[in-house]
C-alpha cells in the first residue's frame, strides 16, 4: 500500500509542476536566454539589416548596374552615330539613300529582293500594299529628267 501510495503522491506532485510549473531563477534565467536568441535570430534575418535584406539589396544593386552598363553602350552607340552624322558627309548620304529613299540627280536605283519579298511583290498591288511599301522604303525608281 506504501507503493502504491508513494506512485500516488509523485503523480500528484508530477501534475502539479506539469500545470503550474515552478518559478525558479534557474528557469526564468533559462527562459531569457531563449527569448533573447529567439529575438536575436529574427533580427539577423528578417530585420532592416537582416541576411534576407541584404541579399536583396545587393541582387537589387547588380541589376542596376547592368542596366548602367547597358544604357551607357547605348549612349556611347548614339553619341559615334551623331558625330558620324555631323562629321561624314558619306554616312549622311547613305542615311538619304537607304532610309529615305532618295538619290541623286539623273541617278537610277533598283532595289533587289529576297524570294519572300519577291513572293510579296508579285501579289496583285492594292491600295495598302503601296502604303505599306511606302511606309517599309521598299521601291523602285526611275531616272528623273
Amino acid at each position: 500500500m506504501s507503493e502504491e501510495r508513494w506512485t500516488e503522491q509523485n503523480r500528484q506532485k508530477l501534475l502539479e509542476r506539469l500545470v503550474r510549473p515552478e518559478l525558479t531563477p534557474e528557469s526564468i534565467g533559462r527562459t531569457v536566454i531563449i527569448v533573447f536568441i529567439g529575438v536575436l535570430v529574427y533580427i539577423l534575418l528578417f530585420g532592416d539589416y537582416g541576411v534576407w535584406r541584404i541579399k536583396a539589396l545587393q541582387r537589387e544593386l547588380e541589376r542596376q548596374q547592368t542596366e548602367i552598363a547597358h544604357l551607357q553602350a547605348v549612349q556611347d552607340s548614339l553619341q559615334q552615330e551623331r558625330q558620324r552624322l555631323i562629321n561624314d558627309p558619306d554616312y549622311i548620304e547613305k542615311i538619304a539613300r537607304e532610309k529615305y529613299g532618295m538619290q541623286k540627280e539623273n541617278e537610277t536605283v533598283y532595289k533587289f529582293y529576297d524570294e519572300e519579298e519577291t513572293r510579296k511583290r508579285n501579289r496583285p498591288i492594292d491600295h495598302e500594299y503601296e502604303s505599306e511599301d511606302l511606309e517599309r522604303g521598299l521601291f523602285f525608281c526611275r531616272n528623273r529628267l
